[in-house]
């Protein structure tokens, strides 16, 4: 199975090199200047998304990592970019530890990431 569960292999590369921020926009039809968020709030467990509101609200800028792993990714093509991107994100999250946005997991999902990129990718074929 593949990651999205299905059985054949997924799509991992855009069609025509596009990025990833003008096929989502173009599947979800939004704005591009809508991206960023759009994708933070897809890619939030569900669980969190309540306290990441309020977080949201009163301190947008602790979500800084979350955007600039959102900033990375829009531009790629492949799914070893995203891949790349999330390592980088990880790295950082160990070098500036936050209980909240590690212990309580107050943050977005790489996985999540990856598979929303997986779903574009199928919808790009």
């Amino acid at each position: 199975m593949d990651a999205v569960g299905h059985g054949t292999q997924p799509e991992r590369t855009l069609r025509n090199g596009q990025d990833f921020r003008a096929c989502f926009c173009r599947a979800h039809a939004c704005a591009p200047e809508r991206f960023d968020r759009r994708v933070f709030w897809q890619c939030l467990p569900p669980g969190v998304k309540p306290v990441a509101g309020l977080l949201w609200l009163l301190y947008p800028r602790f979500f800084r990592y979350d955007f600039e792993l959102i900033e990375t990714a829009s531009a790629v093509s492949d799914l070893m970019d995203v891949k790349s991107a999330i390592n980088v994100f990880h790295r950082q999250g160990l070098r500036h530890r936050n209980f909240m946005h590690d212990s309580l997991r107050i943050r977005m999902s790489g996985r999540r990431l990856i598979r929303l990129f997986l779903t574009i990718a199928s919808l790009e074929k």
